[in-house]
């Protein structure tokens, strides 16, 4: 009879520290509910650009050894990625709130840009539901569209400098995961949802549960 009096205490203690973690669990779930999703990319090319001799600008000289590439990320700050297409809208109306893109290897196109660098955005893919792979890498996957920038431009005066020198010019969609940075062409690789660590409270709440288990043995 003692037995079974610790086996019931031992259980209500343990359903305790249970409902206890699974509070926090909730609490930690409601807060991260719409917690921002990022994508990192990756564009590339396989040709290397002309350089200009700067005494004669129609003289070609050698291409500089960096190939042409691109990376950086997006950011977004609820869920309407999963909902909204967008061929061609403001960051804000598909729930962009960050993006970065770094650009090596084009010549007057290299550089870090950011949100406020670019107007539009291309976000296209199936709506059907299941369409689209979201932990996959979305250039390759069959119900991902295309994802696109444009930047502030828009066939305007290019960015001088005080000097009256050229600035970096931010790239800019041309065709489908294809953008432009100065006169090189770069192709998407890559575009694939960071993964978040696993919340903490999920460990406490196993390590919580092969305890109850261990005492009750």
């Amino acid at each position: 009879m003692l037995r079974l009096i610790q086996v019931y205490y031992l259980v209500y203690i343990n359903m305790k520290n249970i409902f206890t973690f699974l509070i926090l669990s909730l609490s930690v779930i409601s807060s991260t509910a719409f917690a921002e999703t990022i994508f990192d990319f990756e564009y590339s090319s396989s040709e290397l650009p002309p350089r200009l001799d700067p005494l004669e600008s129609s003289t070609v000289v050698s291409a500089p050894a960096t190939a042409p590439r691109a990376y950086g990320y997006i950011v977004f700050g609820d869920d309407r990625y999963l909902t909204v297409v967008g061929r061609s809208m403001p960051a804000a109306a598909l729930g962009i709130t960050d993006f970065s893109i770094t650009v090596v290897g084009t010549g007057i196109g290299d550089g870090t840009f950011g949100l406020s660098d670019f107007g539009d955005f291309i976000w296209n893919f199936d709506l059907t539901p299941g369409a689209v792979d979201w932990f996959a890498n979305l250039v390759t996957d069959s119900g991902f569209f295309d994802f696109n920038m444009f930047n502030l431009l828009r066939g305007g005066p290019l960015p001088l400098s005080g000097a009256g020198s050229i600035l970096a010019i931010p790239p800019t969609g041309v065709d489908p995961f294809t953008i432009q940075s100065g006169e090189m062409f770069l192709q998407a690789t890559s575009l694939i949802q960071r993964t978040v660590p696993v919340p903490a409270v999920w460990v406490l709440m196993l390590v919580g549960l092969f305890t109850m288990r261990k005492r009750l043995r």
